[in-house]
């Protein structure tokens, strides 16, 4: 019989230290908006519309202008628009709190503080979401280009994504209009368009165009809410977050989220990684995580080392002999809590190790080597790592959307805040 070939793969739960912890969805931001009983006689089942209509006014966020009627084809006003957008960010946890130092002052000279959107206006200049002239115009109907320039700022103030755009998306502007915007609005226009908000429409010339001096209806605004709302939550779904060692993944579960944290170290070398609890605010999530490091001041590391040699049946150890009629068999043994599994698929020999514990509470095991001896005698070297009590320990606290800084060294403790990071790049 030939030497079968040993591949590499060994089972991932001996080469990472890994943690994981599930949050329920209903605990990071909202789920999904369930609409009430249609209530408006000008928006129906069938209108275009009506998803978003009833969905942001189950929430809160828009009202009809009376109690049958939402007006889908009236314009919306700039102020009517901010306060859409900023209570969607407070009440689907896209935005957090601001914490004003001292009592803001009136930004513009049209916006008192008895004004009704007044708060709404003062949190979105405070945020950069809209600019710094003189008058605000509160009740002028906004345009497209206004909306989507407010938008585009408040979803990557949301995401955490960046506005910047590469030359070769630029190069290929998909409206035909782009001349008759500014170029925030063109580049705003552009980034709704890439995260799927907004696609433009057809003019009289069958082109496609954005149409960014065209006025905003009030169903287009609750449209556009809507699917920004949709488009966060899918955003999130996904991410990964890395510093240092430790590399965080946070999936979209059918109940809410799971975080698993991984460290590039091996769990036999004495590295380990439990996440041991998080808190939430908003769509910050901060995850206390430990990371067990070896201890030089020990030389006890608690290793256990076999070697598989012993014919089959005499005693706990145990051989493995492979004959032609055992060709893709899975044989498992188990010797010192460690199970053995060695899958024999044509000429490839591929084996597994498990304890059955978690690598997070102190347990791991490690293939050291292979060698074949004669009468097809697979000897297997392995080290088995035991918790050992007095190993120093260090939390590290992770704000995903917070701004990175240099990691702060008070001897065995560490503090990261890590910056969001898309995990497609």
């Amino acid at each position: 019989m030939n030497k079968p070939l040993i591949s590499s793969m060994i089972a991932m739960t001996i080469f990472t230290a890994t943690a994981t912890s599930a949050i329920a969805s209903d605990k990071l931001i909202a789920g999904p908006i369930v609409a009430p009983n249609h209530s408006f006689v000008d928006v129906s089942d069938k209108h275009w519309a009506s998803n978003a209509v009833y969905a942001l006014q189950s929430l809160g966020i828009i009202h009809g202008i009376d109690a049958n009627h939402f007006a889908p084809l009236q314009k919306v006003t700039k102020a009517q628009f901010i306060q859409m957008v900023i209570e969607l960010g407070y009440k689907s946890g896209a935005l957090t709190p601001r914490q004003h130092v001292a009592e803001p002052t009136e930004p513009y000279e049209d916006v008192q503080k008895t004004d009704w959107f007044y708060g709404s206006v003062v949190d979105a200049f405070d945020r950069g979401f809209i600019d710094t002239s003189v008058k605000f115009n509160p009740n002028e109907p906004i345009a497209r280009e206004e909306a989507v320039i407010i938008l585009s700022k408040y979803f990557s103030d949301a995401s955490g994504s960046d506005l910047n755009l590469r030359g070769d998306v630029i190069k290929d502007y998909p409206y035909a209009d782009v001349s008759e915007a500014s170029l925030a609005g063109s580049n705003a226009a552009l980034y709704l368009t890439h995260l799927g908000l907004v696609n433009g429409k057809l003019d009289n010339a069958n082109h496609k165009v954005f149409d960014f001096k065209g006025q905003m209806t009030r169903a287009e605004a609750a449209e556009l809410l809507y699917v920004a709302n949709s488009k966060y939550l899918d955003l999130l779904s996904h991410k990964t977050y890395k510093e240092g060692e430790a590399t965080f993944e946070v999936n979209k579960t059918t109940n809410g989220y799971t975080i698993t944290g991984t460290l590039d170290k091996l769990p036999i070398d004495g590295y380990s990684i439990a996440i041991t609890g998080h808190k939430i605010q908003g769509n910050i999530i901060t995850v206390s995580y430990t990371i067990t490091e070896p201890n030089p001041n020990r030389n006890d590391v608690g290793e256990v080392v076999s070697n598989y040699s012993i014919k089959t049946g005499t005693g706990a150890n145990v051989r493995f002999n492979f004959e032609a009629n055992q060709k893709d068999t899975d044989i498992v043994l188990t010797e010192n809590g460690v199970t053995f599994t060695m899958v024999h698929k044509q000429d490839d020999l591929t084996i597994f190790a498990d304890m059955g514990e978690q690598p997070t509470t102190g347990y791991a095991v490690k293939i050291k080597g292979i060698s074949f001896e004669p009468n097809d005698v697979v000897m297997i070297q392995y080290s088995v790592q035991k918790p050992q009590p007095g190993q120093l320990q260090g939390q590290i606290v992770m704000h995903p959307t917070d701004t990175f800084s240099n990691r702060v060294d008070i001897g065995k403790n560490y503090t990261y805040r890590l910056q969001l990071i898309d995990a497609a790049e």
